[in-house]
């Protein structure tokens, strides 16, 4: 069970903030890049980049695309799938919901609503995104500020963890 409203908190306010135990929060087991960045860091959020991976729709399937090789143009309407650059490991304290940034909702980016990181997940996330703008072009590169996580403090331990089929994943998945 989550806490209840009065007690829904991120974790950095406990972990990140202090100095002393921000080293707890990576090693423990949450959010790490190859490259951390306290910068990504909010009073209330952390922030969640693009990985590298993406899976563009087409009508065959899907495009595989590689963002190291440079920045696509997403056309209006069209619809991928992106790998985060992070990975997470969710302890069974903890839950994850990750939210699309406003200020990249506010340029005509939209994610679907299927995003809520259950304790003991590990891996790289997909998110499914798609540019709802009407007439312009959208363009989406690696490592851009992306989405953003809120962590949950569970009243207690997960009894059970995911183990779904999703688990551990290192790229880009469509569904299974």
């Amino acid at each position: 069970m989550i806490v209840s409203d009065t007690g829904l908190r991120l974790l950095h306010k406990e972990l990140i903030r202090e100095p002393d135990r921000a080293g707890e929060f990576y090693s423990y087991g949450s959010v790490w890049g190859l490259d951390p960045d306290p910068a990504l860091i909010n009073s209330a959020s952390i922030d969640i980049r693009v990985g590298h991976a993406v899976l563009r729709e087409t009508w065959d399937g899907w495009e595989k695309i590689d963002l190291r090789t440079g920045p696509i143009k997403v056309a209006p309407g069209e619809f991928l799938l992106a790998s985060t650059y992070e990975w997470f490991s969710v302890p069974a304290e903890y839950a994850i919901d990750l939210r699309l940034k406003s200020s990249v909702a506010r340029v005509g980016w939209d994610h679907c609503l299927a995003f809520y990181v259950d304790p003991g997940w590990s891996g790289v996330l997909t998110m499914e995104i798609k540019n709802s703008l009407r007439y312009r072009s959208l363009q989406l590169a690696w490592k851009d500020r992306f989405a953003q996580i809120l962590v949950n403090r569970l009243d207690a331990p997960a009894e059970v963890l995911y183990e779904g089929k999703y688990n551990y994943a290192n790229t880009v998945e469509e569904s299974k």
